[in-house]
């Protein structure tokens, strides 16, 4: 095959992989696809009821339940994580002091 025919051959391939699938659709004479852009809400997503928690806690109070704990206003406080090992080294070095402490105390009765 002629170098020149197969290069057309094969520009003609990508150029029809490369079109878009509404030009190809039209090119084939079919309809274009119809795109539904709005969002109709579900079933779920129409019955669904959004509360404060004052509001909550009233309703709460209504039905013979405990409030909710509505915590701190300034915001969210940040404990921050206890770093169990230094805790574990600081038992060990606790534990050895004692140790060295028992045998002066020992030592010294002899």
């Amino acid at each position: 095959m002629n170098p020149l025919k197969r290069a057309r051959i094969i520009s003609k391939n990508l150029l029809f992989l490369l079109m878009t699938p509404i030009k190809l659709r039209e090119k084939l004479g079919l309809k274009p696809l119809e795109v539904n852009t709005k969002k109709e809400p579900t079933e779920k997503e129409q019955d669904v009821i959004s509360l404060s928690i004052e509001e909550t806690n009233k309703l709460r109070e209504q039905l013979g339940l405990k409030p909710l704990d509505v915590g701190p206003k300034s915001g969210d406080v940040h404990v921050p994580a206890k770093n169990i090992g230094k805790i574990m080294e600081t038992e060990k070095l606790v534990e050895k002091m004692k140790m060295i402490q028992e045998k002066r105390r020992i030592k010294a009765a002899t």
